[in-house]
């Protein structure tokens, strides 16, 4: 069992109703329980005891409410409240939904609660408002959504999604929920609390509900409705072709990139099983990190063309000193987005390798660094910083970074000041031999 709010699990050893030991107790019985497991001090009035599967308590409430013929002046939007649901009763702020910023005795409306402090609530439960200090009773009203979000005035549609929320079925709430939702997708464990249902009804239900799109994220079904996933496919493909616009010489944009630019806080994990059924689907390619609208290919123009023949001569004129990104943007007189953008490119078709971030060396002068490094520690075992240094003819500016290199490659290892052949390397070498 759970108590809310809060976050305390425990068992029920036995339970009584008016002294007498029962298997079980129902609705407007009074029940004693005895609890194994939480602090009885951190349970108060208010709090609920319930399926430890219910995890999620409210602080932010849609309600439908009616104001009682007897109540003066009525309410008005932004009052203080005391609202009283179930055992529990907190300070709220309450706003009227859409243009009204009164409601008047008899008349009734959707509103929002603010609370001072969560509780647990779910859609149906019944409430009562009072005054602030609690002496003259305002109205009552029913929890039409338990865990709304905040609402602007500008809102469209706001009043019409409340009543589904309020009066549809099943299928409709359930759809409704999903696409109010600031999450992109929800799994069966967030839907079935606000159903007050099962999981395993639930489970059954979500299939059948027309509009509603299934992904399976790491080996967890969630649903999302058929208009936020055309949504975020549309902010997707959109920000793909603004990408390629901007950088035509990138294989793609990084995927955490992508993410972070969606409408959507979508989780990782929910962002890749999107992804999955784009490519699926042939809507996006996907080649290592990389994402990319089907159609692109990287254009060369002539500057391009003639910034990578540059480079390579200016990389070739000291292999073992090139110059770093500040005097390569000198040289060639470009700026530093740009010639990050050929550099990657021919670091791609393996013409250079990227050392550091800030230093690119020809993939001929490293296979030749290597070589002379991996025969040196064949013959002699180890080699210090200094000794390689002496090894290229090179200084620390350059043999330090190539070291460095070389232990995030798992050629060599580092114990101290000394570089060695890691065990697997040596060994594919003495078996060579």
């Amino acid at each position: 069992m759970r108590c809310l709010p809060g976050d305390q699990l425990f068992r029920v050893r036995s339970i009584q109703v008016h002294g007498r030991s029962v298997e079980r107790a129902g609705w407007g019985q009074r029940v004693a329980l005895n609890l194994t497991g939480p602090d009885r001090a951190e349970i108060v009035r208010g709090h609920v005891i319930c399926h430890e599967k219910l995890h999620l308590a409210s602080d932010r409430i849609d309600a439908f409410i009616e104001v009682r013929p007897g109540a003066g002046k009525g309410i008005k939007s932004h009052q203080r409240v005391r609202l009283h649901l179930g055992t529990a009763e907190r300070l709220a702020k309450l706003m009227l939904v859409g243009a009204r910023e009164a409601m008047l005795p008899k008349e009734s409306g959707y509103c929002q609660l603010t609370l001072s402090e969560p509780l647990l609530a779910l859609r149906g439960d019944h409430l009562i408002i009072r005054d602030e200090t609690g002496r003259r009773t305002i109205g009552g009203g029913i929890v039409v959504h338990p865990w709304a979000k905040r609402h602007r005035k500008t809102e469209r549609d706001l009043v019409s999604r409340l009543e589904r929320l309020h009066h549809g079925d099943t299928a409709q709430l359930t759809q409704a929920f999903i696409e109010e939702s600031e999450a992109f997708a929800l799994p069966i464990p967030a839907i079935h609390q606000f159903l007050n249902l099962t999981e395993q009804e639930v489970a059954g239900l979500v299939e059948q509900v027309a509009g509603l799109r299934a992904l399976s994220a790491e080996g967890e079904r969630v649903y999302t409705t058929e208009q936020k996933w055309l949504k975020l496919r549309e902010a997707m493909l959109q920000t793909l072709k603004d990408f390629h616009a901007t950088h035509p010489l990138a294989p793609g944009m990084d995927m955490e990139e992508l993410r972070g630019k969606l409408p959507f806080g979508l989780s990782p994990k929910t962002f890749r099983a999107a992804i999955d059924l784009l490519c699926a689907e042939k809507v996006i390619a996907k080649e290592e990190n990389f994402l990319r609208l089907p159609a692109h290919r990287i254009q060369l123009a002539g500057p391009d063309r003639s910034a990578m023949a540059k480079i390579r001569a200016i990389l070739g004129e000291q292999p073992m000193a090139p110059p770093d990104l500040k005097d390569l943007e000198k040289q060639l007189g470009i700026g530093r987005a740009k010639l990050a953008e050929v550099l990657r490119l021919l670091e791609r078709e393996g013409a250079v390798v990227r050392v550091t971030s800030d230093l690119y060396f020809l993939a001929s002068a490293v296979e030749e660094v290597r070589r002379m490094l991996r025969e040196n520690l064949l013959a002699k075992g180890e080699i210090t910083a200094a000794g390689f240094r002496d090894l290229l003819g090179s200084s620390r500016k350059y043999t330090i970074p190539l070291l460095e290199y070389f232990d995030r490659e798992g050629m060599t290892t580092r114990v101290g000041d000394l570089r060695r052949l890691r065990s697997n390397v040596a060994g594919r070498a003495g078996a060579a031999r």
